[in-house]
């Protein structure tokens, strides 16, 4: 047998005032120390009646019952039982967190004040779910990180960041869930660091180093959906959509909740005016409204080209469901499949993706989506003249300008050059240039 030692270690503790003698032993294969037991729960098992609650007198004594208990087949259970390990999935706790009914996380911040929305959680979880579970695995738990000292999250990350076909803000939903999930831990005291640092977002394309559509592409992106696409057909609502947002700056949820209520007809004027007032939920049921709230004005008027207008008023009225529903309340852009609801926004991507490749433009360094059209015409507007800035907010719909300048209007080399033109006439550089001016 082993020196006594190496296989255990007696100790005094105090609990609630009173010492208690305790026992830890060591794996006998690996050396690793294991739980601490309370000997005098030991010595209730092998002795019955008042012999089994008498106290432990001395040091001795622990060492008889400790000894004892090591050498016992009916106590091996109990003496070599492992320390606890966190062997909670890191992919399950993550969820755990990030489920809005059910997390005590989200409870808690609630009752701290926080503003946290269930649309949000339920996007997060879900991008977490359909991403970041496939790709994490079911090898990792909360205990293998504290081990490895963060090693394996930062692998994680790299794994993410080189994630394709999903975008930036789809990345930064992943390491936010995780980042948050496992700052949570920390707190509650589950790991012993904060791995906040490994998990920063992914940094993004700066705003003012993207390049927005330029006139000619937006030119030739809608030309070819228009001269590709026949008229009188199904397919036409792919050139309809994308001309409406390359003429208004509309979100794509706002283009696709159009009815038929909303198109005014101004013959006189040769155009047409669109009332927006919804948009399409980005989660949830399929095909339901939203009220504009937040930074987007309740209600807002933007103008098209007539023979547009009527061509999507007649797209509309083309509708196998057309006579079953409310006058007016008829979607512009129905569904083939179901007629009652409009088209989806992940078949106003693909349509995007396609002319993209189809058409003469470039989309090397700039990711090309729907947005572009609403950035176009805010880029549009501040080009003319920085003080048209305010025509740019209101033909977007923003409460503030400064939400127009910071996120959408991007400058450019047009910018500039009207910009010297209007200060090209105060700075001369010779005479003949003043006498030219």
């Amino acid at each position: 047998m082993p020196k006594i030692a190496d296989e255990y270690t007696v100790f005094k503790k105090n609990v609630n005032g009173k010492v208690v003698w305790c026992v830890y032993y060591r794996d006998p294969i690996t050396g690793d120390r294991l739980n601490a037991i309370s000997l005098q729960k030991i010595k209730r098992l092998f002795n019955t009646g008042r012999k089994g609650k008498e106290p432990i007198k001395d040091r001795d004594e622990a060492r008889k019952l400790a000894e004892r208990a090591y050498g016992s087949k009916k106590m091996q259970d109990l003496v070599l039982h492992k320390k606890k390990t966190n062997s909670v999935l890191l992919i399950d706790y993550v969820k755990s967190v990030w489920n809005y009914n059910t997390s005590s996380y989200i409870k808690e911040r609630i009752e701290e004040g926080a503003h946290i929305e269930k649309t949000t959680c339920d996007q997060i979880y879900n991008c977490f779910v359909k991403y970041g579970e496939p790709l994490i695995g079911k090898s990792i738990t909360l205990d293998s990180i504290k081990e490895d000292d963060g090693k394996i999250l930062s692998d994680i990350r790299s794994k993410i960041v080189l994630i394709k076909n999903i975008s930036n803000s789809q990345k930064n939903k992943i390491l936010q869930a995780l980042r948050t999930a496992l700052d949570y831990a920390f707190r509650k005291r589950i790991i012993k660091s904060n791995y906040f640092e490994l998990l920063k977002n992914t940094n993004a394309v700066r705003r003012d180093e993207e390049k927005p559509l330029t006139t000619d592409d937006v030119n030739s992106l809608v030309t070819y959906l228009n001269s590709s696409i026949e008229k009188d057909t199904y397919d036409r609502w792919k050139y309809m959509v994308c001309a409406v947002s390359a003429l208004t700056g509309l979100r794509e949820g706002e283009v696709l909740a159009l009815q038929k209520r909303n198109i005014i007809l101004k013959e006189d004027d040769d155009c047409a005016v669109l009332e927006v007032t919804n948009a399409i939920k980005t989660s949830g049921e399929y095909g339901s409204l939203k009220e504009n709230r937040g930074n987007r004005k309740l209600k807002k008027y933007v103008a098209i080209y007539l023979s547009l207008a009527k061509e999507m008023i007649a797209f509309c009225e083309k509708n196998p469901s057309y006579n079953l529903i409310n006058e007016g309340e008829q979607y512009i852009f129905w569904d083939c499949l179901h007629n009652f609801k409009p088209i989806s926004r992940d078949r106003v991507k693909r349509v995007m993706t396609y002319a993209v490749k189809c058409s003469d433009i470039s989309n090397k360094e700039r990711n090309i989506t729907f947005k572009c059209f609403r950035i176009f015409n805010a880029t549009y507007f501040k080009n003319l003249d920085d003080t048209k800035l305010l025509l740019a907010q209101n033909h977007l719909g923003h409460y503030s300008s400064k939400t127009t300048d910071r996120y959408y209007a991007r400058e450019t080399e047009e910018g500039a050059i009207n910009r010297f033109k209007l200060i090209r006439a105060n700075v001369v550089l010779s005479k003949e240039e003043l006498i030219a001016s």
